[in-house]
């Protein structure tokens, strides 16, 4: 179907002809093994979505595939963890410490060490736009 399957060796051999149809000898190449199951599909959602400077933004994990996800890497700019979490937290709590829009990166690896990140896939960027607080005030 045009499709490997995870977890198999392929085995492949190559033969050519010429301009006047001769075929040339069978050239056998070296096998080769398939991945033992898909990679990790990184995606993630931040609440709320478009936060403020010091406002607490919860990121949660929402990685599918692979096989069991063992471990999380965030990398956010111009953020401090915040409740205990930090970068190896699977959904930590953050506040943003300037404003602007910030990339996220999340690397998640499953139990057979296979990795992936947002950054393999543009499409599964994400940034999020921070905006400078509102001001305080009181009403007199």
């Amino acid at each position: 179907s045009g499709i490997l399957a995870y977890n198999d060796t392929y085995y492949w051999r190559l033969m050519v002809w010429d301009d006047n149809n001769t075929a040339s000898s069978w050239v056998a190449g070296s096998s080769f093994t398939t991945p033992k199951h898909a990679y990790p599909t990184v995606n993630f959602k931040a609440v709320p979505a478009n936060p403020s400077v010091s406002e607490a933004v919860q990121l949660s994990d929402l990685t599918t595939g692979g096989a069991t996800i063992v471990s999380w890497f965030w990398n956010i700019t111009d953020a401090t963890h915040q409740d205990g979490t930090n970068a190896n937290t699977q959904n930590p709590k953050v506040k943003f410490t300037s404003a602007g829009t910030k990339p996220i990166v999340l690397i998640a690896t499953d139990v057979d060490g296979y990795q992936c990140s947002n950054l393999d896939n543009p499409s599964s960027l994400k940034s999020l736009k921070i905006m400078l607080p509102l001001p305080n005030w009181k009403e007199s």
